[in-house]
């Protein structure tokens, strides 16, 4: 497997690039701010097992809090940081945005994200993250 690679930007800071994804990797489904279709959430499943990787769903990936969130900020933070702690899971996807994701910024372990750098894909609010 390859090793991180690190990047300068333009602040001369290091940045940290994951390894690309390759057949055969894990990817974690998380849902860090609003509820989504299950049924959606299988389709997204079955595309990235026809591209050869391996999807697993986060333990309250299908949640559902209140009108709108994908359960408690503290059960999307879960599997937030249980995503990056699993050295098995290569890349991260969101099943959805949300401005939910906005409630577990404080919650952040950062030395656990900064440690265990993985592909991260998101849209909407989720960028916060």
């Amino acid at each position: 497997m390859t090793a991180p690679s690190t990047a300068r930007n333009k602040t001369s800071k290091p940045s940290v690039l994951p390894a690309a994804l390759r057949a055969g990797d894990i990817v974690r489904l998380i849902s860090p701010a609003s509820w989504f279709d299950p049924n959606k959430v299988k389709l997204g499943m079955d595309s990235l097992r026809d591209l050869g990787l391996q999807p697993q769903l986060g333990t309250h990936a299908l949640a559902r809090y209140g009108q709108y969130s994908a359960g408690r900020p503290e059960q999307r933070l879960e599997d937030l940081h249980a995503a990056f702690a699993d050295d098995s899971v290569k890349a991260i996807i969101c099943n959805r945005g949300g401005y939910g994701s906005a409630e577990m910024l404080n919650g952040l372990e950062l030395d656990l994200i900064a440690g265990n750098p993985k592909i991260f894909v998101a849209c909407s609010d989720i960028t916060s993250l």
